[in-house]
């Protein structure tokens, strides 16, 4: 990585990490994890750990926030009955062993299997916390910036390792080693990954992304994308739009979509996809005048999701929910508050999410702004309509959420507890 360019912006971040209360209060949480992973973690406490002590590690980390399932999680990673706890427990001692002994891609590999349930950001966010001077995160934070970089991962990849995600993961260290060393040699003396970490955070805020160095980069097409958008205006979902849902849901593959030349994916941009994105555009201009800093360029990519996975599951390659949603540029879906529309297959969910999947920050700043204003907060809610509720959910998407019920002091308590939140 080319790290002159950064240089203006590593002296703003090294000077506000004084004065910025945000990054004071992440450099403080980064601080207190990592104490508790290199306490819990050592050959010594690992054979002993309970389901307990595990659990609440893994929940005090930014990658917890980007689960989307978090009872198929545990489940995952822990068994119906606590059957796989003794293998978690030899799964974390293998990986301060080789932390120790010095990671290669083939070791993160084996440690991806051997933690079943955890992928690429939960690992490395756990070795960094564990060895934050010999390992670093990788996260849709991290892809951002060096996106932002004109970095491509897969481009530096030798012929036949693509997709390996620790041919992958030590790519991303030797980007940002570069870092590292660079806040260094700016900060007076020797950073670690998790500084790095706090100085990426920092930089992919949108108001510090406007002024992140230029560079010649030429966007990647996007194949989903098309021209065939409904130049006439939104009309309404029709029938044939929950139709396709509630079949999808029952053939949920890739022979089902594509059969027939393409039938049903001919059938989904004609029924669901063309129509949202219309009914996005028509109320673009109005959201762009609530706030000019909203992203409203309604593409694939940007307030138009997708419906295929990106990584699929055991339910099948593709979503059962088609959304967009806007949000403020420099961010994304993903790690933002956001003004959301959702088509399940048999109803619409529109309202107003506090945090995407990985937005961290963003649920942190909720939480403060609750505790020091909560009058403010109850007197919003207040205003709004009668059918508008607060709904919590395990993941973004998901049709079936649980309704809050509590108001006043509980409803706060709640709140501050709470992962995903709606209001909808």
């Amino acid at each position: 990585m080319d790290t002159s360019l950064l240089q203006p912006l590593i002296r703003r971040f090294l000077d506000s990490q004084t004065t910025d209360s945000l990054i004071v209060q992440q450099s403080q949480e980064h601080r207190r994890r990592s104490e508790a992973a290199r306490a819990l973690l050592t050959p010594e406490r690992i054979p002993t750990l309970t389901r307990d002590e595990l659990a609440a590690l893994l929940q005090d980390t930014d990658a917890w926030y980007g689960v989307r399932g978090k009872q198929l999680f545990w489940r995952r990673l822990f068994g119906e009955h606590d059957e796989r706890l003794p293998d978690l427990r030899d799964g974390l001692l293998e990986l301060v062993r080789r932390g120790e002994a010095g990671l290669t891609a083939e070791d993160f590999n084996a440690l991806l299997n051997a933690l079943h349930g955890m992928g690429p950001a939960f690992l490395s966010e756990v070795l960094a916390l564990r060895f934050p001077d010999r390992y670093w995160l990788w996260n849709g934070q991290v892809q951002t910036f060096l996106n932002r970089q004109g970095i491509s991962l897969k481009e530096e990849l030798p012929w036949g390792k693509k997709g390996d995600r620790g041919e992958e993961y030590m790519a991303v260290g030797r980007h940002l080693e570069d870092l590292r060393r660079a806040i260094g040699q700016a900060a007076g003396h020797v950073a670690d990954y998790l500084l790095a970490d706090l100085f990426i955070y920092w930089a992919n805020r949108p108001e510090k992304a406007a002024v992140l160095p230029a560079r010649d980069v030429t966007p990647p097409k996007i194949s989903d994308e098309s021209a065939d958008g409904d130049a006439m205006g939104f009309t309404g979902f029709t029938p044939e739009a929950f139709r396709f849902l509630q079949e999808l849901a029952a053939n949920n593959n890739e022979h089902w979509m594509h059969k027939d030349d393409n039938a049903n994916e001919l059938r989904f941009r004609r029924v669901l996809r063309e129509p949202l994105r219309a009914l996005l555009q028509a109320v673009a201009p109005t959201v762009k005048q609530l706030s000019p800093i909203f992203e409203t360029e309604v593409k694939f990519g940007k307030v138009l999701a997708g419906i295929k996975k990106r990584w699929p599951d055991e339910t099948g390659p593709y979503h059962t929910h088609l959304w967009g949603a806007f949000y403020r540029a420099g961010r994304s879906k993903q790690t933002d508050a956001q003004l959301f529309v959702i088509i399940h297959p048999d109803h619409v969910n529109v309202g107003f999410s506090v945090a995407g999947s990985q937005g961290a920050d963003v649920i942190v700043r909720f939480r403060r702004n609750l505790q020091q204003a909560p009058d403010i907060f109850l007197r919003l809610l207040a205003a709004l309509p009668e059918d508008v509720h607060i709904a919590l959910a395990e993941r973004h998407g998901m049709a079936k959420k649980t309704i809050v019920r509590e108001r006043g002091e509980s409803l706060l308590k709640v709140l501050q507890e709470a992962g995903l939140i709606d209001i909808e």
